[in-house]
């Protein structure tokens, strides 16, 4: 704000009344002292208020307004301004406010915040098919929607490359048509009203604090592009008219989804991938969602606010879900891993029944359902070596030495076709086997076929699932 205090004249509050309501169309260089209260009046033609100061506070309500603008201002108090129908815009410009920021009681037209700083926290309320937009201006303590007084349906609220400290709510009985932002940065928003169309999208991964979102009347469009979230809160996006969308887009922290349904979601290009991000989706149905060119947490694993067994079932039907949305879009890779957590949250849970809790436990350590080439030849290996250990030492079958005596390699590889014949699930039997022997023999076949399945089923990991 460029203000010239040289040329200021002392203005009274009644004196610049009568400007006002005069017929000049600039009013300019003023200092205004004492509180302003200029109130029940019909009707403000069109006024351009230039390089002014007002040194307490403001109370301005007209049934009508023109076109009023505050241009290189400054007000020291607190601001309450209600315009009533507004017939072309209410405009501040390259102005300061010490205080907070009152606007109510406004039909139509637009109101403009372009190049202002705004100390205190700014509050619309009962707003009627108004635009509002902000140009590069900062509001330090909040910015808020509201309908405390009356109904607050604002046609548009566009943010371009401004600043939002402090609390950004869109409150819960709000409706509005329209939201933008263009370049623009928030530290905390919340928008639990309707929104027909809603649009936050920063440059090159704006930071946004804290984003809540809670529309269990919504029926409109929510984008959200190239932020960097730390906390994402999502909830009410039920049935087929949401239409959501969160692409380019980094979370740090947290991403809670909680009792959402939302038959047109699409994430694309989302990273979740920072070792601290948790990610929530408690009592939501996500089979229809579309996850698209996901960084997902370190092993897609998920977390769930519910406490005890119940905890482990949400989570379980969460990567049942996310398994058949990847299925669905054909991501066979994702499917797995969730499957993979799938069966870990079942066991978790508690199995009931011994052999349900059998297949479980075996399921998990033979191969890690699935996903783990190298657990079952471990298990090949180290069963069949303790098997034919016994075999060779117990039975001392063929006169077998464990460590080769004469050190030679003639030796050792005839020892080693020896175990490794025995390897083979379908190898002769021996015409000298008897008694015990057959049954080792028998265990030896066993346990290689079981484990021989498991390394081909393993294998087949990045076949379709």
């Amino acid at each position: 704000m460029v203000l010239e205090p040289e040329k200021l004249e002392d203005c009274d509050k009644s004196e610049f009344l009568l400007l006002l309501l005069s017929n000049d169309k600039l009013i300019e260089n003023k200092r205004v002292t004492g509180e302003f209260h200029f109130i029940n009046i019909d009707r403000v033609s069109a006024k351009s208020v230039k390089n002014c100061v007002f040194e307490q506070a403001v109370d301005f309500q007209t049934e009508t307004t023109e076109k009023l603008i505050f241009s290189q201002c400054s007000f020291k108090s607190r601001v309450s301004i209600k315009t009533g129908n507004v017939i072309d815009s209410l405009a501040f410009v390259n102005s300061e406010f010490d205080n907070n920021v009152s606007i109510h009681g406004v039909s139509g037209g637009w109101i403009n915040f372009h190049k202002c700083t705004i100390h205190g926290s700014v509050e619309f309320n009962t707003i009627v098919d108004t635009c509002i937009q902000t140009n590069n201006s900062e509001f330090r303590k909040g910015f808020k929607l509201s309908s405390f007084e009356g109904d607050c349906h604002p046609k548009q609220l566009m943010f371009i490359s401004s600043k939002v400290m402090g609390l950004f709510v869109v409150d819960y009985f709000a409706k509005l048509h329209h939201l933008s932002s263009e370049g623009s940065q928030f530290e905390s928003v919340v928008i639990p009203g309707a929104i027909d169309e809603c649009f936050l999208a920063g440059k090159e991964s704006q930071r946004v604090e804290k984003l809540s979102l809670d529309n269990k009347h919504h029926e409109g469009k929510t984008v959200l592009s190239k932020l960097s979230i730390g906390r994402l809160t999502m909830s009410g996006f039920r049935g087929e008219n949401h239409n959501l969308q969160i692409q380019d887009c980094i979370i740090t922290n947290e991403w809670l989804m909680n009792n959402a349904a939302p038959q047109d979601f699409q994430a694309i290009n989302l990273d979740l991938s920072s070792p601290s991000c948790k990610v929530v989706f408690d009592k939501s149905f996500l089979t229809d969602c579309i996850f698209s060119n996901m960084k997902w947490p370190p092993n897609k694993q998920l977390h769930s606010n519910i406490s005890g067994k119940e905890q482990h079932l949400a989570l379980r039907e969460v990567y049942r879900e996310l398994k058949h949305s990847s299925i669905r879009n054909s991501n066979h890779i994702d499917a797995l891993a969730f499957y993979k957590n799938e069966m870990k949250a079942y066991r978790a849970s508690g199995v009931k029944g011994v052999n349900d809790w059998l297949l479980m436990q075996i399921g998990y350590l033979s191969n890690n359902y699935g996903q783990n080439f190298f657990w079952p030849i471990w298990w090949l290996l180290g069963i069949h070596f303790i098997l034919f250990w016994i075999l060779v030492g117990k039975f001392d079958y063929l006169d077998f030495q464990i460590f080769v005596s004469d050190g030679s390699f003639d030796a050792f590889k005839e020892q080693l076709g020896h175990y490794l014949y025995f390897l083979n699930p379908v190898h002769k039997t021996p015409t000298d086997f008897s008694g015990s022997m057959l049954t080792l023999d028998f265990l030896m076949r066993l346990s290689s076929g079981f484990f021989i399945y498991h390394i081909i089923r393993a294998s087949r990991k990045f076949a379709k699932v």
